[in-house]
C-alpha cells in the first residue's frame, strides 16, 4: 500500500488536520503533517491519536510538531511493566495521604463524591497484571483533581494518571516519546520531562549522556521540568486596533475624476499645516509679519508685494547657469511659477510635493510668478516633535516587546530557511523573547512570480500559490500567545498601486493560527495610546533615487524625507504606482503620526530617531539575489529589531535590541 502524501492531499483536508491540532493547544508543522500520511496515520487512527496527546498521554512541554516528533511518538518503546512496578511504591504515600485526607474531611458523610473516590483508592491497593489498553480507559477528573495536591507533595512527576476500569484502578504511565537523540536529532530543550522517566522518578538532577563522546550534554532538574512556566507574554491580552487605513475605502473607478479628487483631497490637508509654518516664520522673522497667505487668483495683477503661496508640485528643475531653481506648481485656482535663488543648494522636490513659498509676487500671461530669495523661504508640512506622555498615562499598560522583520521571500532559492527556523525556535523558547507579544513584518512575505524580468530563475517555489503554503506551514509553527500582524508588498498576490489592501483571504487559507492581514500602509494602535505605522517602502525607492548622499545602505534617511513631506508617498509618476482615490490616505495627519515608524523592502536593518520618532527599516531574509547585485543593492538578512515600544515612548534608553539569526 502507498504511503500518502501532503501533495495528494486536498488543502482542504490538510487545513481539517491542522484545525483538529490547534484545537488540543497543539500546532502541527508541513513537515508532520507529512510524516503523519507517510504512516497513514489518518480517519480514525488520527483521532485517536489526538485524543491520546489531549489526554497527556505524550506529555510535551513544546505545543508544535514536527516530523521527528511524529515519528518519535509512534516509534518510541513503550514502558516495560518493571517500570510500574518501580512507580507504583512511589505512588502509594500519595493515596495513604489523600486517604487520611478523606477520613477527616468535616462532611465526608454527606459528600458522595468523595465516598465514592474512597471506594476506587481501596480497589488501588489490589495488585494488576498488566495496565488495561488506552482505549479502555475512561479519566476521572474528580480523582484527578484531588490527588494532584497529595502526588505533587510525593513527588510523582506530572503525567504519570490514576485511571479507572471497569475492573477498579489503574496506574497510568506514557509511552516513551522520544527514541535515541542521534536517532531523531530531536533538540534536548524540545524533549518531554518524561522521556526518562525510570530516571526522573528519583527525584534528584540528572544529565542525558551523548553516546558517542560520552559527555552530558544536558542537565535536568525534576522540579523545574514538572512545572510549565508561564511566559510573561501569556499573563495578559494584547490590546490593539488598525486605524485609519480603512480597506473598504482603497477601490476606485481609477478615471480622471478620481485623480483630480487624489490631490485635491491632498492638498487640503497639508495646507493647514503649511499654514502653521509658514505663520511660525512670521513670528520669529519680523521682516514677514505683513505677510498675507493667498491663494494665487488673489494676487493682483500689478501687485509686486511679498506673499505666501501654497500649491502642489508639477515639475521641478536645478538652473545651474542662473544659479536657481525653477518650480511649476499649481493651487485650486491656477498656475504658479516660483524662481528660487540657490544659497545652500540642498532643495529638492518631487512631482506631487505640496509646499509653500514666500516671495515677491506678480501676475503674467495668467500665470503667477513669485521670486523666492532662498531655500529657506520654501515651507514643507513638516511634523512636529513627539511629546512624550506622562508616565501615569501608560502606568495600566502591561510590559511587552515588538519584535520587527521584514522580507520574508519565502520560495526563493535564496530563501533562509535554517535562519528563519532558527528565528522561529528563539520566539517560542527563549526566555528572552518571553514577553514579546507581537510580530510585525510589513510585506513581501514571499518572493512572487513576474516580479522583475527572469524571476523565475530564482526561484525555488513557481506557484505562488503554493508559496503561500509554505509561508502557512512557518507561521503556524510560531507560538500563539505572539500576536503576528502581516501587510503586502511588492512581491506580494495584491495590486502594486499604493495603498495595497490586505492580502486576499484564500492565500492565507493554509494558516491554522490567527494572522492579522493589515493593509500598506498600516497604523496599529496599542491600548489606545502607542502607535506603530508600517510601510512596506516602495517610496523610499523614489527618494534614494533622486536625493544627492542617499543609498540603500541608509533607508532611515529617507524615511525622513517622508515625515517632512507628511507623505508615504509624496513622488509621483515614478517607481510607486498610487490608486487614484477621493480621499488621499497616505497623508500623515496628526492622528496619523506613530511613535514608531517601520518599513522594509530595502533589506537593511536600520533604526534611527528623528524628532521623537523610532524609525526602523527591517532586515530580510533572502540573501543577495543576482538581481540585486546588478543594482547594487547589499542585504543585512536575518536581523530582528526588539522594540519595546513602552519603555520607548517614556523616554526610557534600553528600549531596542537587535538579534542576527543570519549569521
Amino acid at each position: 500500500m502507498y504511503a500518502l502524501t501532503s501533495s495528494l492531499v486536498s488543502k482542504k483536508i490538510r487545513k481539517e488536520i491542522a484545525q483538529k491540532f490547534a484545537a488540543i493547544g497543539f500546532a502541527i508543522s508541513k513537515s508532520g503533517l507529512q510524516k503523519l500520511l507517510e504512516l497513514s496515520i489518518v480517519g480514525r487512527e488520527l483521532d485517536k491519536f489526538i485524543d491520546k496527546l489531549s489526554k497527556g498521554y505524550f506529555p510535551r512541554k513544546e505545543r508544535v510538531l514536527y516530523r521527528e516528533d511524529i515519528e518519535a511518538l509512534f516509534n518510541g518503546k513503550s514502558i516495560k511493566k518493571e517500570l510500574i512496578n518501580d512507580i507504583e511504591p512511589k505512588i502509594k504515600p500519595a493515596l495513604d495521604l489523600l486517604k487520611e485526607k478523606i477520613h477527616h474531611h468535616e462532611e465526608i458523610s454527606e459528600n458522595k463524591e468523595i465516598v465514592e473516590q474512597h471506594s476506587k483508592i481501596e480497589a488501588l491497593e489490589a495488585e494488576k497484571e498488566e495496565i488495561p489498553e488506552a482505549d479502555t480507559f475512561e479519566e476521572d477528573t474528580i480523582l484527578q483533581e484531588a490527588l494532584k495536591e497529595t502526588m505533587a507533595e510525593s513527588g510523582i512527576p506530572v503525567g504519570i494518571r490514576i485511571k479507572r476500569t471497569q475492573g477498579g484502578v489503574a496506574i497510568e504511565v506514557p509511552e516513551d516519546p522520544s527514541p535515541s537523540v542521534e536517532s531523531t536529532g530531536i533538540l534536548l530543550s524540545r524533549l518531554s520531562s518524561l522521556s526518562k522517566l525510570h530516571e526522573l522518578v528519583k527525584e534528584e538532577s540528572f544529565g542525558i549522556e551523548n553516546q558517542s563522546t560520552g559527555e552530558v550534554e544536558l542537565e535536568y532538574d525534576f522540579s523545574v521540568k514538572t512545572t510549565k512556566k508561564r511566559k510573561p507574554r501569556e499573563e495578559f491580552d494584547a490590546e490593539y486596533v488598525l486605524k485609519h487605513f480603512d480597506p473598504q475605502k482603497m477601490f476606485s473607478r481609477g478615471v480622471e475624476e478620481d485623480f483630480i479628487s487624489l490631490f485635491r483631497s491632498r492638498y487640503e490637508k497639508l495646507r493647514k499645516y503649511i499654514v502653521d509654518r509658514i505663520n511660525r516664520k512670521k513670528t520669529l522673522n519680523p521682516k514677514l509679519k505683513e505677510v498675507r497667505i493667498l491663494y494665487s487668483s488673489e494676487v493682483s495683477i500689478v501687485n509686486n508685494s511679498i506673499v505666501a503661496l501654497i500649491g502642489v508640485v508639477n515639475n521641478f528643475r536645478e538652473l545651474k547657469q542662473k544659479n536657481m531653481y525653477l518650480i511649476d506648481m499649481f493651487d485650486r485656482d491656477g498656475v504658479i511659477l516660483a524662481h528660487v535663488r540657490k544659497k545652500r543648494g540642498d532643495l529638492i522636490l518631487y512631482p506631487g510635493d505640496v509646499i509653500g513659498i514666500i516671495g515677491r509676487a506678480k501676475r503674467s500671461s495668467g500665470k503667477v510668478i513669485v521670486y523666492v530669495e532662498s531655500e529657506d523661504l520654501v515651507v514643507f508640512p513638516e511634523i512636529n516633535r513627539r511629546k512624550l506622555p506622562s508616565e501615569g498615562v501608560l502606568k495600566d499598560i502591561p510590559d511587552f516587546k515588538v519584535a520587527i522583520t521584514s522580507d520574508i521571500h519565502v520560495g526563493s532559492k535564496h530563501f533562509m530557511k535554517d535562519s528563519f527556523k532558527k528565528f522561529i525556535e528563539w520566539l517560542n523558547t527563549s526566555e528572552e523573547a518571553s514577553d514579546i507579544k507581537f510580530l510585525i513584518i510589513p510585506g513581501d512575505l514571499v518572493d512572487g512570480v513576474g516580479v522583475y524580468p527572469n524571476q523565475e530563475k530564482e526561484l525555488e517555489i513557481l506557484d505562488v500559490y503554493a508559496q503561500y503554503e509554505e509561508l502557512a506551514s512557518y507561521l503556524d509553527l510560531i507560538d500563539d500567545s505572539i500576536e503576528i500582524i502581516i501587510t503586502p508588498g511588492n512581491h506580494d498576490i495584491v495590486r502594486p498601486s499604493l495603498p495595497q489592501p490586505p492580502l486576499p483571504k484564500e492565500v492565507l487559507i493554509g494558516i491554522s493560527r490567527k494572522v492579522v492581514s493589515a493593509p500598506n500602509p498600516a497604523l496599529i494602535e496599542l491600548w489606545g495610546n502607542m502607535r506603530i505605522l508600517t510601510l512596506h517602502g516602495v517610496p523610499l525607492e523614489d527618494i534614494i533615487a533622486t536625493a544627492p548622499g542617499l543609498s540603500h545602505d541608509n533607508p532611515t534617511d529617507a524615511m525622513k524625507f517622508l515625515l517632512d513631506r507628511r507623505h508615504l508617498a509624496p513622488c509621483y509618476g515614478d517607481k510607486t504606482p498610487l490608486q487614484p482615490l477621493p480621499e488621499d490616505m497616505l497623508v500623515m495627519e496628526d492622528d496619523v503620526i506613530p511613535d514608531v515608524f517601520v518599513t522594509g523592502h530595502v533589506h537593511r536593518f536600520e533604526y534611527k530617531v528623528y524628532k521623537g520618532i523610532l524609525l526602523i527599516n527591517g532586515s530580510t531574509w533572502q540573501k543577495q539575489t543576482p538581481y540585486q547585485k546588478t543594482h547594487g543593492i547589499h542585504p543585512i538578512p536575518g536581523h530582528v529589531g526588539i522594540v519595546d515600544v513602552k519603555k520607548y515612548v517614556l523616554g526610557y534608553d534600553d528600549y531596542i535590541s537587535v538579534k542576527n539569526f543570519g549569521e
